[in-house]
């Protein structure tokens, strides 16, 4: 039984089937339980709960408990919740081998393709472990190119302006691209004056989230796939203290001021270049454009599946970058 799909069960508390249970108290005279494995060793057949009337045995428990990290079981908290839980997810996927449901459709395809997702994962983990043979070469580019390797803390006023054609919405600014341009530049030539930033971050961004912090949008990651090229190079250059000039973003222009700037350790990248590097690989080259109905510019690879086409996505928010999608 895989740990990942015992985390993912644990995730349904509120299902009434998983209802949470106290722990039996201990019997008269037994010692006092000091963890699962430790009364497993000393009482292998003393049986710590029922289920379904059949006794389970400190043994048959502290095993069950086993597939479970340790970091899991503090974060689970109850671990006869836990143990009710995993012993559900166990009984039914023995039950499903007996009905033979691992060898029928469309079980059978998605069981593969779990199979096919889990091992290519630890392979990558394998890759990307400090003591790779990648790990040299990812090391070296790191070495030739630090400067790519910044997070700056950064803040920002937003303009927003409503694009030609968006509908009025409470809330919503009703201003125009232009309109939008000409307050920009004001405040542009105000903090140019000696005004505060983030005085006007509070009083005139239409950022909700960082305005009420004097613009504050956290630390960014420059050489993060999230951020738009667009704040990339503007920020990029910028030492702490400075100012960007305006900057449009989608609905938008953004002023940034970078607060402080500091290096990205090897060790906290490293996993990402040897990523960029095996994505860089293995790119998928397309040679017949019709048989993916796509355009020959709109290459795909592993490192994104949808191509690089002309479709548009929304550009995030500094400092409220949607996280990247989980991989399937």
């Amino acid at each position: 039984m895989k740990r990942s799909s015992i985390f993912v069960l644990l995730a349904f508390s509120g299902a009434s089937l998983l209802a949470a249970q106290k722990p039996a108290p201990a019997a008269p005279g037994s010692s006092q339980a000091q963890g699962p494995e430790k009364v497993a060793q000393q009482e292998p057949t003393r049986v710590v709960a029922t289920v379904d009337g059949h006794p389970v045995t400190a043994k048959e428990a502290a095993d069950l408990l086993d597939q479970l990290p340790a970091s899991q079981r503090q974060r689970a908290g109850n671990l006869a919740r836990v143990l009710d839980q995993i012993y559900i997810l166990h009984h039914f996927s023995s039950k499903a081998e007996e009905a033979n449901l691992q060898n029928q459709s469309p079980w059978k395809e998605d069981i593969a393709f779990t199979r096919e997702r889990l091992l290519a994962q630890a392979y990558l983990q394998q890759l990307t472990a400090a003591n790779s043979p990648r790990a040299k070469a990812a090391q070296d580019y790191y070495n030739q190119h630090a400067n790519e390797f910044v997070q700056v803390q950064l803040s920002g006023i937003l303009i927003g302006f409503a694009p030609p054609g968006t509908p009025s919405q409470p809330g919503k600014t009703a201003r125009t691209e232009q309109q939008a341009r000409a307050k920009v530049d004001a405040i542009e030539k105000k903090l140019k004056t000696g005004a505060k930033f983030e005085t006007l971050a509070r009083t005139e961004s239409d950022n909700p989230e960082s305005a009420p912090k004097g613009g504050d949008l956290g630390t960014i990651d420059l050489n993060s796939p999230n951020l738009p090229a667009t704040i990339k190079t503007a920020v990029a250059a910028l030492q702490p203290g400075e100012l960007s000039e305006p900057v449009q973003v989608r609905g938008g222009f953004y002023i940034f001021k970078v607060r402080s700037r500091s290096q990205l350790p090897f060790s906290k990248v490293r996993a990402q270049i040897i990523m960029q590097q095996i994505y860089a690989q293995y790119k998928l080259e397309v040679k017949d454009a019709a048989f993916f109905n796509t355009a020959t510019s709109n290459t795909p690879s592993l490192a994104h599946p949808e191509g690089s086409g002309t479709r548009s996505h929304p550009a995030p928010v500094p400092g409220t970058l949607a996280k990247p999608p989980a991989a399937h």
